[in-house]
């Protein structure tokens, strides 16, 4: 019988827990869970559309309020992402919402092979069934060389502060949130209120005594510096005034297990997209036992953002920050948690910060949106460990197939999962821990495939054009002053195939204006921090993708790669959501980390 070392590992923990509160027996502990979704995420509007992020996964793995003991009490709390609309949702409407949603895609996906998708493009591909049918896609959607004929019919699948705070239909609109931070407010606000409501429920709904009160924070981008400014207030401003020992409240216990971040971040969409201004204004831990956790707005150098700065405090006992390592968004400045050590870690994960956090769908960029599954597992197994009320996964299988299915890796590509291609990546690339040096070497082995991806397409775009011209050129086309009726169709088939390769790829060639920029733009003196780990890795990476364009329009060799070769990953799984959002300068840049050194 194999051993599942997590599930001994959340096991010790468990006991420990109890040993250093002395729990036993005329003892209960409640269990909080808190969790903060990301910007323009929100279960009520996610759910229908299949979006949902892992923080909404989580809250629903979450031990329900009626799985209660007499010796162990459940609560758990859901806070919509900043630009959404917020109320206080019951659990159990949302998660009704959440299943329904996951229920009707099961029903859709029942009748589909194990490989991705494989029914939906059998026919296109000519009624292959194989299993690796993702593989036999790549060569008709992934490439610039792929055959044309199944893109001609596919299509990409694209919504003062006090009285502001007030206004639920002000406060939660997406231009008043990303402008002016609105929301952050009540939804602290809220989030202490519950905690002490959780605890005067758990106190009056059971006859054995309440003796600890373990509480774990998750949050997502802007909800992770949420997640943040709730731990900071609870402890500075709900639990009992101590002068040492471990925090309580109302006598008993506090004990914040853990606090789980996916890709945290402090600003809004609307922040400025100026690498030097964050140089500028990316300061160290703000003085002060606590930074400013009443959601408090900044602005500066066109900013917009929460002034939380400071590290997690050491009452959290363990923390998973996972951040998205092709991510380059240059607002979405990564917000550090300034604690390190085995409990305390900070991973690079490869994808857009959405393959880390959640919220995409499949075959909208990607064949995959699996990905962010591969992370939501690691946060949950290392959640488990630390003592959050989750079941291991073989457990969860045989108990709650409905919840399991919300964790399920189903896609695969070469008979390996998403979760086994990031497995090799990883082992491969072996920058897994948070620093510049890691993200850029992530981002040369993504730069050095998209160049290949330029190379390819420049190469067919002149292929075809040649095609062209000399269809039109030929001795045999010309009828009179006109062009024979077969050539006339040549020539039409031939520019059908142009237009529908730069539909697909075209962009790559806003990419080469990107970098083109990049390499000629003049700077004033910028931060050596900034010169030294932003800049100039990006103007390296700028200058290779410009040459595999040129080589692939001369007809001459690819240039050399250096990096591992993850083509699958990139071309299966990856996002690039900064393409979506403008391709710019700072495009080819990792993003700030915060705060700086």
């Amino acid at each position: 019988m194999e051993i599942d070392l997590d599930a001994v590992i959340a096991a010790a923990h468990r006991a420990q827990q109890s040993c250093d509160y002395r729990l036993g027996n005329c003892s209960r502990i409640l269990h909080v869970g808190f969790f903060f979704d990301g910007v323009e995420r929100n279960i009520e509007q996610d759910a229908p559309a299949n979006r949902l992020s892992n923080v909404a996964r989580l809250f629903r793995a979450y031990p329900e309020e009626e799985n209660k003991t007499d010796l162990v009490a459940y609560k758990k709390h859901y806070i919509s992402g900043l630009g959404t609309p917020f109320d206080e949702a019951t659990a159990e409407r949302l998660q009704g919402m959440m299943d329904k949603s996951l229920g009707s895609l099961l029903d859709d996906l029942k009748d589909k092979p194990a490989d991705m998708a494989k029914e939906a493009f059998q026919s296109s591909l000519g009624g292959t069934s194989g299993k690796d049918v993702l593989t036999e896609m790549k060569d008709t959607l992934l490439t610039p060389k792929g055959r044309l004929g199944l893109l001609k019919d596919s299509a990409v699948n694209a919504l003062k502060r006090v009285s502001i705070e007030a206004t639920p239909w002000l406060r939660d609109s997406a231009f008043m949130a990303y402008n002016f931070v609105t929301g952050a407010d009540t939804r602290l606000n809220s989030t202490k209120a519950r905690f002490v409501r959780s605890f005067e429920d758990a106190v009056k709904d059971g006859e054995v005594p309440v003796r600890l009160i373990s509480v774990s924070v998750f949050g997502f981008d802007m909800g992770g510096t949420l997640a943040r400014q709730f731990i900071d207030m609870l402890l500075g401003e709900i639990c009992d005034k101590k002068t040492g020992g471990n925090p309580t409240f109302r006598g008993v216990p506090v004990d914040i297990v853990f606090a789980g971040l996916f890709d945290c971040s402090r600003d809004t969409p609307e922040s400025s997209d100026d690498g030097l201004d964050y140089a500028a204004s990316a300061v160290s831990w703000l003085p002060g036992a606590v930074a400013k956790t009443a959601g408090t707005v900044g602005a500066l150098f066109g900013r917009k953002y929460l002034e939380h700065m400071s590290p997690l405090p050491a009452a959290v006992k363990n923390s998973l920050h996972l951040v998205a390592a092709h991510e380059r968004r240059r607002w979405r400045c990564i917000y550090r948690t300034g604690r390190d050590g085995f409990e305390h870690q900070e991973l690079l994960m490869p994808g857009c910060s959405e393959d880390i956090g959640g919220g995409l769908k499949p075959d909208v960029q990607k064949p995959s949106a699996e990905l962010c599954r591969v992370s939501l597992r690691k946060m949950y197994t290392e959640a488990m460990k630390a003592t959050v009320p989750f079941p291991d996964f073989s457990t969860l299988y045989k108990t709650d197939r409905l919840v399991w299915a919300y964790f399920d890796l189903s896609d695969e590509v070469g008979s390996q999962s998403a979760e086994q291609w990031v497995k090799s990546y990883q082992s491969a690339v072996n920058a897994t821990a948070l620093s510049y040096g890691a993200m850029n070497r992530h981002l040369d082995g993504y730069f050095e495939w998209l160049g290949r991806q330029f190379y390819e397409y420049k190469s067919e775009l002149r292929r075809l054009e040649s095609i062209h011209s000399s269809i039109l050129l030929s001795p045999g086309a010309s009828m009179g002053l006109s062009i024979t009726p077969q050539a006339r169709q040549a020539s039409g088939e031939t520019a059908e195939e142009i237009r529908i390769l730069e539909k697909h790829w075209g962009w790559l060639s806003d990419v080469a204006n990107a970098a083109h920029l990049l390499l000629t733009q003049k700077y004033h003196y910028p931060p050596q921090l900034y010169l030294d780990n932003i800049l100039m890795p990006a103007r390296v990476r700028a200058k290779y993708f410009l040459e595999c364009g040129v080589a692939g329009h001369d007809g001459k060799s690819p240039p050399i790669r250096w990096c591992v070769d993850s083509s699958v990953l990139y071309a299966w799984f990856v996002h690039d959501v900064q393409r979506a959002e403008g391709i710019n300068d700072g495009y080819f840049s990792v993003r700030w980390m915060e705060p700086r050194g």
